[in-house]
């Protein structure tokens, strides 16, 4: 979530003070890699820290831009793949030295956040996988600043809570003195998970107390695994895949599951088992569809309540 990728660095400085020089004002740089299921996206910023080591306004924070885009496949899918990681870290490498200065490279936060698509991982995968970060990032291979703490796997109700101060920051919500009641709820649909954060007026079961500064928040903030637009779609296939009622279509010597979901012209190989997808909407297809996929889906459902 490019949101969440902007102003996580802007947070991590205000509460943090980062490694620089302290005693007078000094330009640093940071770079975040948002590790989400599908793929990488590496943000990196400028901005100004104070005498005392810390940025003063979330408006001093200048995001730089890199021509890497989002690199593909998700960390999560390169268990017992170390030469994987490496040569993916190494693209990384290579487009940050073209933006950061040679002399500022040593003291530049390297941070990696991983997100659900690690967290559907057991949790012994995600310590190798993420165990092979931290070394390729303290070895020579690295030119940045490594700290063990800035490679972790978040929690969806980190996730969730950082999402929300993203979007009420972006919106001048909290910055802002004025309309203390007032707060922007957040729905941010990943990949592999989806996130529901707002601010509440009582203190039900499931509340969040959150403190910026001299502020307190109480918040409902959940995340829901395995339930991201990704996730969500690869059901749907698996579920397409089995259904009894399912039409094919066969093209070339090749025979293609007829999606009633799937826009016109639309045909792919895609899915767990790479099943040939064609499109072909049909309402009343989808209809009947929609009346048998509950039933697949229940377990899921009653596992959030």
């Amino acid at each position: 979530m490019t949101g969440f990728a902007l102003l996580l660095p802007v947070f991590f400085f205000l509460l943090q003070a980062p490694t620089g020089c302290y005693g007078r004002p000094d330009i640093s740089y940071a770079i975040l890699i948002d590790a989400g299921s599908t793929g990488s996206r590496m943000y990196i910023y400028k901005f100004e820290l104070n005498r005392n080591g810390k940025v003063d306004n979330v408006d001093d924070v200048e995001e730089l831009a890199n021509s890497l885009g989002k690199l593909r496949p998700g960390l999560s899918s390169m268990l017992n793949k170390p030469d994987a990681i490496e040569a993916y870290f190494q693209k990384l490498f290579v487009e940050a030295d073209k933006v950061i200065p040679k002399e500022k490279q040593s003291s530049t936060p390297f941070v990696v956040l991983a997100t659900a698509g690690m967290r559907l991982l057991p949790e012994p995968d995600q310590d190798a996988i993420m165990n092979k970060v931290k070394e390729i990032l303290k070895s020579g291979k690295s030119p940045f600043l490594f700290k063990d703490d800035n490679v972790q796997v978040i929690s969806g109700k980190e996730e969730a809570i950082f999402a929300w101060i993203t979007v009420n920051f972006i919106q001048g919500v909290l910055p802002s003195p004025k309309r203390p009641h007032f707060s922007w709820g957040v729905l941010d649909m990943g990949g592999a998970s989806t996130q529901n954060t707002m601010s509440l007026f009582k203190k039900p079961k499931h509340s969040t107390t959150l403190q910026l500064g001299k502020k307190t928040y109480r918040l409902f903030a959940r995340s829901y695994l395995d339930m991201g637009l990704a996730r969500i779609h690869d059901r749907y296939l698996e579920f397409l895949d089995q259904w009894e009622k399912k039409s094919v279509a066969k093209m070339g010597g090749v025979e293609y599951v007829k999606s009633p979901c799937h826009h016109e012209g639309f045909m792919e190989s895609m899915g767990p088992e790479d099943m040939n997808i064609i499109g072909e909407p049909n309402s009343e297809v989808e209809k009947i569809l929609l009346l048998d996929y509950p039933i697949a889906i229940n377990s899921l459902l009653e596992e959030y309540g």
